[in-house]
């Protein structure tokens, strides 16, 4: 029996959506799992080789998110049952 992971890759090679498919889904369970304060204040922006990139207008809202950089990518991952997400870029 195949893991959801391997389905997932072997779809996503085959269809050839990559990136854009995954920031989709992220963006889906970011919407859903994540309070409108965070929100609000940030953008998820991209997703590429396993970066998850996010953008913000606050630098106090940077420093938030790289300490919770680990709990956010795995809330993401336990989401997707695989460790699609391995680090987060927050840009300024």
């Amino acid at each position: 029996m195949k893991s959801i992971e391997n389905i997932i890759n072997e779809f996503v090679d085959e269809n050839e959506i990559g990136n854009e498919f995954v920031f989709s889904q992220i963006s889906n369970v970011w919407n859903k799992n994540f309070s409108d304060t965070v929100k609000n204040n940030i953008k998820l922006v991209r997703f590429e080789n396993s970066i998850l990139f996010m953008h913000t207008d606050s630098a106090a809202w940077k420093k938030e998110m790289q300490l919770r950089s680990k709990e956010i990518i795995d809330n993401l991952n336990h989401h997707f049952e695989t460790n699609i997400v391995k680090k987060i870029n927050i840009q300024l």
